[in-house]
């Protein structure tokens, strides 16, 4: 009677141990799947905040200053990043303007300037491409403003098709350090040329400004002296 009453009890203690071992089976694959599942819905969340920051990111890069990346649905240490970046790019898009506003008007006054002073002026940036011209340098070169502006200066020819500029253009960029002068004839006008180099307050170069001076009467007075000393 013992022995089976030890029997029934290690065949009950067996099934108990099964049914705890399978328990304990269960809870730790259902927490193990709930887990994975908080994981991955973090990830996605963080992944989803990132790539809101990187799409603002690159919409700063593009020059879209103002723009805001919209902070809903986030936490609250995201929220104070997205905050932080909108409050940036709306100080970008203020300092942007005003910017500009300056930029533009000490342009405008540059060119007030350039287009008071009698004698011919023409701007030509780093690229030797003519960015700005004024009258009376149209006037010599017999050219007009939308025919002279946005291109280039050696590919300047007079009324004989010559390139009055390539070669001293050349000349001129082989040591930008020094101003070149040098004459040139338009339509039996003789044009003196001065070239002098253009550089920013921190020593950049920035292109080249030429000069140009009705210098026919003075050339005409040099012929009557040379025939009268003749």
């Amino acid at each position: 009677m013992g022995s089976v009453t030890v029997g029934l009890s290690g065949d009950i203690v067996s099934k108990i141990s099964s049914t705890t071992r399978a328990s304990l089976l269960f809870v730790f694959v259902v927490a193990w799947i709930i887990f994975a599942f908080v994981i991955l819905v973090n990830t996605y969340l963080i992944t989803r905040e990132l790539r809101i920051l990187h799409d603002g990111v690159n919409k700063i890069s593009g020059g879209n200053f103002g723009y805001k990346i919209n902070g809903e649905n986030v936490s609250n240490e995201v929220k104070e990043l997205f905050e932080s970046f909108n409050d940036m790019s709306v100080r970008l898009h203020i300092y942007e303007e005003q910017n500009i506003e300056q930029l533009t008007l000490e342009r405008n006054k540059l060119e007030a300037v350039l287009m008071s002073i009698a004698n011919g002026v023409v701007v030509c940036d780093n690229n030797d491409e003519i960015v700005l011209v004024n009258n009376h340098a149209q006037s010599l070169l017999n050219v007009s403003d939308e025919q002279i502006l946005k291109t280039y200066i050696q590919d300047y020819v007079d009324e004989e098709g010559n390139y009055c500029f390539r070669d001293k253009i050349e000349q001129f960029k082989s040591d930008k350090s020094k101003y070149l002068t040098f004459n040139i004839k338009i339509a039996n006008n003789v044009i003196k040329s001065i070239i002098s180099p253009m550089y920013t307050n921190n020593g950049d170069y920035v292109g080249y400004i030429i000069v140009l001076i009705d210098m026919t009467k003075e050339a005409e007075m040099d012929m009557m002296k040379s025939h009268f000393i003749s």
